[in-house]
This record gives C-alpha cells, structure tokens and sequence, in this order.
C-alpha cells in the first residue's frame, strides 16, 4: 500500500511528493484465513443443520415408538388387572363356599367326640385329626377373605381406645399347653398407653406372630413386649429364640405367599399368608410392621400403632362444667 503527499518546499517552486508504502502481506494472508474459516464454518453449519433434519426424525419414529410401547403397556396392565380382579374373585367365592362346610364337617366332628364315648383309640384319633384339620383350613379361608376385602377397601375397621395387655391376654388364651401356650409370657409395662385400634385386627395380628413364633421356635421362651415411641406411637413385638431370620430375608417375609423355606419336605406347615395380613392390618390401622434384632438370637418381629388420645371430660373437666 502506497500513498502520496504533496508538501511545499519555499526552496522551490514545484511542490515535493512524499510517499509512505506499507506491506499488507500479512493482513491479507489474514483476510485469506478468515475467509476460508468462514466458508467452513458455513459448511459446518450446513451439515449440522443437515444432522438436526436426521436427528428430529430420528426423535419422533423413537418417541412414536415409546407411545406405541406405553399403550401396549397400559393395555396389558389393564388385562392384568382384569386377570387379578378375576382371580380374587374366584379365591373368594371358593372360599365362602368352602367356608359353610368346613363349618359343618367341624361342628359335626366336635359332636362325634363329646358323644361318641364308644369309638375306638384308632377312630378318636382320626377324628380328632380331621378336626384339626378342618380347623387349620377354616383360618386359612378366613385369612384370604380378610386379604380379598382389605384388597378391595371393604375390610371393617373400627379404631377405638384399646388396652393392649388385656387384648393380649385375650390372644393367649387361643393357645393352649401343649400348643404353645405354656412358653408364652406377657411382658408389657405397666405405663404402657392403649393404642387406638380395631380390636378384631388387633387381636389377628397377635395371633398371626405368635402363631409364627410357636411354629418356627419350637423350644424356648416367647415374649411379648412394648414401649412408648414418640410421636404418639405405641410399639409392640413377639420375641422368640429360634432360628431367627436372615437379613436379607426381612423385607420378603411380608410378602404374600412367602416362606423362607421353599424345599417340599417342611417341618412347618403353613401357606405364607399370616406376615403379609398382619403387615396390611397395621398399615390399615396408621401404623406399620418390620422385623427387628432380638436380644435373644432368633425373630422379632415388630409393629407400631397410634397411641389412644387421652380422654376428654375427665373428674376435673366435670367439675369445672359442674362450678
């Protein structure tokens, strides 16, 4: 880049040019480099708005897919849930027709007994058997119509203020000596609140853990204790000394239908049903259910329920409304 000026000079009449030259080579090899990164910027951008036209199609076969895949799903969990409603509703019409004569072939073994004083060994026992028997069945029944109408919302539930020692005491009277009975112990304290409760549930979930602690710890001690928790909650448990149970087994034996042990030759008889009702009765009643570590080595298995709220309109309350 060359430019010229004229500048006077007194010495002389004709005016003197001065130059002044510059290289541009370096600027424009510069211009060059950014032409050129522009160029490839702009194909860049032409390929990437190729890839987003791609990408979009890409996206919306993929998220019509998902919607095909979610409608299946939600036809599928539909039929499922038809196929479970169905089967609820064929375990429980089995089981009020199974219930009437179950009742009838007990009731008619128990009078075969009390008067039939001329049987033999052999045929008392077998009877005595069959009642047992009949027996065992009906509670397994009564267990899956108190699953089938907790499922569908009809199971009656009643809370009121209930004395847990005196519901206990109740509880353990189902189970005579020789049956268990003789190793239970009551060890709540004395301060121990009532909890409000459906005395029916209650009285069931004490009689589905000392059911499984008789069954499972044949020798040994089985106590029932109690606290106060804070947050107006009373917990309960069943402590026996058998075996115990796994840590990883704890959170599955509230499962329905489960056992923790699954081989076909089993010491203790029993269909995996008593856990799982009591775990729903104490969440239908605002409390819960887990098992805990005993101090004794083997189960304890633990629920909580909300403590009775105090009464109103006690002797002092009376008197203030009587002054």
């Amino acid at each position: 880049s060359l430019s010229l000026q004229p500048i006077a000079d007194e010495r002389q009449s004709e005016p003197v040019l001065v130059g002044t030259g510059y290289d541009l080579s370096d600027v424009k090899a510069r211009e060059h480099q950014l032409e050129d990164a522009l160029a490839e910027v702009g194909r860049a951008r032409s390929e990437l708005a190729g890839l987003n036209v791609g990408l979009e199609r890409k996206v919306e076969d993929r998220t019509r897919e998902l919607k095909e895949m979610v409608a299946d799903l939600e036809k599928l969990n539909a039929e499922l849930k038809e196929l479970d409603r169905l089967k609820s509703d064929f375990v429980t019409l089995v089981s009020h027709e199974l219930r009437t004569p179950l009742t009838n072939i007990r009731a008619g073994v128990e009078l075969v007994l009390d008067t039939g004083r001329d049987l033999s060994t052999q045929a008392f026992g077998t009877l005595a058997l069959v009642k047992e028997e009949t027996g065992r069945l009906t509670h397994f029944v009564e267990t899956i119509l108190d699953l089938s109408a907790l499922e569908a919302g009809r199971f009656p539930i009643h809370p009121a203020s209930m004395p847990v020692e005196s519901v206990a005491r109740a509880v353990i009277s189902r189970f005579p000596e020789g049956r268990g009975g003789e190793r239970i112990c009551l060890e709540l304290p004395d301060e121990l609140p009532p909890v409000q409760a459906d005395e029916q549930s209650l009285m069931s979930i004490l009689f589905h853990l000392l059911d499984n602690a008789v069954k499972y710890a044949p020798r040994g001690p089985i106590a029932i204790g109690g606290c106060e928790l804070e947050g107006g909650r009373v917990q309960i448990w069943v402590d026996d000394q058998g075996p115990g149970i796994p840590p990883e087994s704890r959170s599955a034996v509230f499962d329905q239908f489960s056992r923790l042990d699954t081989s076909d030759a089993r010491e203790v008889y029993g269909h995996g049903l008593g856990l799982h009702l009591s775990h729903r009765l104490a969440e239908a009643m605002g409390g819960g259910m887990q098992v805990a570590e005993s101090p004794s080595g083997g189960a304890r298995l633990v629920f909580w329920l909300p403590a009775a709220a105090p009464r109103s309109g006690g002797p002092a309350e009376t008197l203030n409304r009587a002054t």
